[in-house]
């Protein structure tokens, strides 16, 4: 219940502020499936899931940087795990290119800070530590990079909607983490614009 109360009072504050104070140009709220995986990646062959149900996100976009490349928009996002799973937060940067008339895709670049499992907390061969992997995405590093692409359809002139595909990871092999299970969202948003 907290959570959800904090992302609705920030949603209401950013539109609440004058005008000239402003540095939010987008608001949005979605709704992603979590830990959406792909075959090969189950944990077990049932096609069980360490973890699922549904995040509630809300994710404020600030003005273009125009001296850096791209001019990209910095992002911050919070997502709620409604079943009581990992959830994070994260800022990054992300570019908006219209390929055709109401259509934009929008890739992104950034970091998350999230609150579940790293890694295994009981020795191989435990009973326990079989089930804690079955219940746990096991993500490596508190700190993971989160890369997005979204495509989005215009409504009107202050509102679209959009699907996103996001990838959580830390690295792995690249890094030397040994636990990098990752995380994989499909989420639906719609995006109000001031």
């Amino acid at each position: 219940m907290g959570v959800h109360f904090v992302l609705i009072c920030a949603a209401m504050l950013t539109f609440a502020a004058p005008a000239r104070a402003r540095v939010v140009d987008e608001v949005r709220i979605g709704v992603a499936a979590h830990n959406v995986r792909f075959s090969g990646h189950d944990p077990d062959e049932s096609g069980h899931r360490a973890e699922g149900g549904a995040d509630l996100e809300l994710e404020i976009v600030s003005s273009q940087l125009r001296a850096v490349f791209g001019a990209p928009r910095p992002y911050a996002i919070l997502s709620a795990n409604l079943a009581g799973d990992t959830s994070y937060a994260a800022a990054g940067l992300l570019w908006r290119w219209r390929f055709a008339p109401r259509w934009t895709l929008e890739p992104s670049v950034g970091v998350a800070v999230h609150n579940g499992a790293t890694h295994n907390p009981y020795p191989p061969g435990d009973p326990r530590a079989e089930e804690y992997a079955h219940t746990h995405l096991l993500l490596g590093t508190r700190a993971l990079f989160r890369e997005t692409l979204a495509l989005d359809r215009r409504l009107s002139a202050g509102q679209s909607v959009g699907i996103s595909l996001v990838h959580l990871s830390n690295g792995g092999a690249l890094f030397g983490h040994s636990d990098n299970e990752g995380l994989n969202e499909i989420a639906l948003r719609y995006t109000i614009r001031r």
